[in-house]
Order: C-alpha cells, then structure tokens, then sequence
C-alpha cells in the first residue's frame, strides 16, 4: 500500500491519456492510476482485518458439538483450551468450525490478486511496444526472450496474471466445502490442506513481486506526451462541448457539433482546434484563442486535489 501511495504522490501531476474500451477518452494523470489501486488495497486490508472477529475462533465441543463427554464443565474446558490457543470459542458448532469462515478468507484472498492481476494487466498494456508509457524493471543481464535478443518481456507481470487463476479457483471447492453432510463429513479435509496453505503462500509471493515491480518501475515520459497527443485534441471534445454549453448553446446540440467536427478531424488527420476555428458555428460562441486556451495538459478536473485527498485519508 505504500509503495502505491508514494508513487501517487509522486506523479499526482504526471499528467496522461486515459483510455475506456480500449480507446483514448479525456486525460488523466497517473497519480490517480496508483491513487486507485492503493484505495483498493486499502479495503483489502480493512476486509481481512474485519474477517478476523469471524475467522480466528475454535471449538473444544465433542463429536458433534454438544459437549456431551465433558460433563459439567464443558464451557470451562473449552475456555481453557481456547485461551491457551488465543481463540475466541464459537458460538455453536457441529464436529467441525462452519466452514463459511474459511470461505470468507479465501475470498478476500481472491480479490487481493483480482487487484494484483488488475495492477499487473494494466502495467502490461501499457508497456506494448507502440504504448510504452511505462515499464517494469528490467535488469542490466536480464534475457527478454530466447530467439529475439531484443525483446523486453513483461513477464512478472504476466506470472502475476497467472497466478490469480489459480488463487481465484480456490474460491469453488471453498464454497463446496461449505455444505458438508449431517454434523460433518471429511470431504472438506484433503481440499483445504490444498487450498489454504496454497493461497497464502501464493498471494504472499504476488504481493512481494508487484511490489518489487512498482518500486522498480520505469516511466517514458517522451511516450507519456506523445500518447496524450496522438489524437490531435480530439481528447479534448468534452472540454469544448463544455465551453459550448457554458456559452449559451444547447447541450445536445453542442454534442452533436463536435461530434461532426471530431469525425471531420479524425479523418482529414487535423488537429480539432484547427478544424474548431475554422467552423462559424463553433466561433460564434468561442474566440480562437479561448479555443488554443484548450490544452490537454490542463483538462484533469480536480485529479491533483482527488489523489491528495487518498493520501490523506488512507495514510
């Protein structure tokens, strides 16, 4: 989490392209990409401390829960036996604790590497080749494939995505585990001798690699720039619209102008401001220079405001 929060505060004005369906939408900066993921590990966090109460419990209850080999002091044997194992006693149980609590666990497991894969996709996409915006580390002898020395493979990243399958799949025979028969059968047993310890040791690993990734992260701040710009202002059409509807015209009817004025740019290959000044409608409610005053570099809202105010909150 911290090493998410240094870097949100330390590019919190890194300013870039954002992208919905795979395609570039308005900017952004990657001060709120780390601001995100940090928030998200943050509930992570929350979620595995709050599961505590639910999941460290036992029982000292018999055969089927009843106590009935205990005699009289039955409640005090399993106080003493709970004390020594710093365990709360369960409220009730059958032969075994209810198995919902692990359960719970292995699901809160499963959405740290959701996060983890999330964080790692993103890091992969954005170094394909014709993005490369940023990179994870790549050491000096470091060999990226084995018939193209040229290569630089993201694939810590990949074994991060890889890996969340498989901690993910646990999720199913936990829930199956759930519904054992009558007071207890031991189809649960051999399943979570496998799925605990595997989960844990996995999620402890990812955990240590993301973090030895971001901390070694590489930005390309040249690609950074270019991307931003690569559509020609046409990033920057909500903006206009907005100044549109500020100025007086209709909503719908500034969506549908630069929506025109935008196709026209995008397939003339002109810079959208250009193709605003030279359109009378456009200039009837803005100046060419409160046109040039749209700069894709300034479009991102409260984005520095939003990422200190995680800081704040999470730190």
């Amino acid at each position: 989490k911290e090493v998410l929060l240094k870097l949100a505060e330390k590019h919190k004005k890194t300013v870039c392209v954002a992208r919905t369906h795979g395609q570039h939408a308005i900017p952004t900066t990657y001060g709120m990409k780390f601001g995100v993921w940090a928030s998200e590990v943050h509930r992570h966090l929350k979620r595995l401390d709050e599961c505590k109460e639910r999941l460290f419990v036992g029982k000292m209850s018999g055969a089927v829960g009843t106590m009935s080999g205990f005699g009289e002091e039955g409640f005090k044997i399993q106080e003493i036996v709970m004390e020594e194992l710093g365990l709360k006693p369960a409220l009730i149980t059958t032969q075994v604790i209810q198995r919902d609590r692990i359960a719970e666990f292995l699901c809160n497991l499963s959405l740290i590497a959701c996060t983890l894969e999330k964080i790692g996709k993103e890091i992969r996409n954005l170094q394909r080749t014709e993005i490369l915006e940023i990179a994870e580390p790549f050491e000096k002898k470091q060999v990226g494939s084995s018939t193209m020395p040229s290569k630089r493979n993201p694939h810590k990243s990949e074994r991060i995505c890889g890996l969340a399958r498989v901690v993910r799949a646990n999720i199913m025979p936990a829930f199956e585990d759930i519904a054992l028969e009558h007071e207890r059968d031991l189809t649960n047993s051999s399943v979570e001798r496998t799925i605990i310890p595997e989960s844990c040791i996995l999620i402890d690993y990812m955990l240590k690699q993301m973090a030895k990734i971001l901390k070694g992260l590489e930005f390309f701040p040249e690609n950074i720039e270019r991307n931003l710009k690569l559509t020609r202002g046409l990033c920057l059409s909500e903006a206009v619209m907005i100044k549109l509807t500020e100025k007086g015209m209709g909503r719908q009817d500034a969506h549908e102008l630069i929506r025109q004025l935008s196709q026209k740019a995008f397939y003339k290959k002109l810079d959208l401001r250009e193709v605003l000044k030279a359109d009378e409608r456009v200039r009837k409610y803005l100046s060419k220079k409160e046109i040039d005053s749209i700069k894709e570099d300034e479009y991102i809202g409260k984005a520095v405001e939003i990422v200190e105010k995680v800081l704040k909150v999470i730190r």
